[in-house]
């Protein structure tokens, strides 16, 4: 538990999520994509990431510059990174659709299990601070309830501080968890895209035996590395490995 708490607060102290509104660099970025210049407006784009600003609107609008651009695992890439910070977003969320269509021969994903989905879903609806302060104001409402229950002045009232101290306490888990799990995933999603227009998927690293061919956009899962070589997982459950150099980790 203590090391829940302390993840989260690092989260928090930290602000991994910084944008800088009033940077001449975005104002280029939006003028530029306005003309129909995209891959100036990308270069901007990548100048502001590189300075360490971040945010959903910023991944949304690098991606619309490089599905513009005709850059589709790009556009793919930045469009799931904006997800990762507003995943109930409906124009990110449509965007990431219209992407995922044009995907050449896409591979079909399994059904995964729903208390992971429902997991992810949950973990999604806030960003790790606001699971992280809804988690310490259930963890000061035990606290009073506790007080309550040591030093009321009533039978009753020592009763109710007894049940919703200990209501409080197990329920605080929850958003906690959900901080981590939810700050960790930013940290770390586990996934990548394919950014070259096509990309062998072999059965061992320098292998001439080939499973299939992916295309740009599709979204793998990272599992292991060897040198340049990536060990990763379909969204089909099929596994092989890819160069390092083909994929970018969301």
């Amino acid at each position: 538990m203590r090391n829940v708490v302390c993840t989260v607060l690092l989260w928090i102290a930290g602000g991994i999520i910084a944008f800088a509104a009033n940077d001449p660099r975005l104002e280029k970025a939006e003028q530029a994509y306005k003309s129909g210049d995209y891959y100036k407006a990308i270069d901007q784009y990548e100048s502001l990431f590189k300075a360490g600003h971040y945010s959903a609107s910023l991944f949304y609008n690098a991606g619309n510059a490089h599905f513009r651009a005709g850059q589709l695992g790009q556009a793919i890439l930045y469009y799931e990174r904006a997800a990762q910070l507003r995943p109930s977003d409906p124009d990110i969320r449509h965007n990431l659709q219209v992407a995922n269509s044009r995907i050449v021969e896409p591979v079909d994903a399994l059904p995964s299990f729903f208390l992971l989905r429902w997991w992810r879903g949950l973990a999604g609806v806030f960003l790790p601070d606001t699971w992280a302060l809804l988690g310490l104001i259930l963890l000061c409402t035990s606290a009073a309830g506790g007080i309550s229950w040591q030093w009321g002045k009533s039978r009753p009232q020592r009763k109710w501080g007894f049940i919703v101290g200990i209501v409080a306490a197990v329920l605080c888990l929850l958003p906690f968890s959900l901080a981590a799990y939810r700050a960790a995933l930013l940290k770390n999603s586990g996934y990548a895209i394919v950014v070259k227009r096509t990309l062998p998927l072999l059965r061992a690293p320098e292998s001439a035996s080939e499973i299939t061919t992916l295309h740009e956009g599709t979204k793998v899962q990272l599992l292991d590395n060897i040198n340049q070589w990536q060990k990763v997982e379909l969204p089909n459950g099929e596994v092989g490995w890819l160069e390092k150099r083909g994929i970018i980790e969301i």
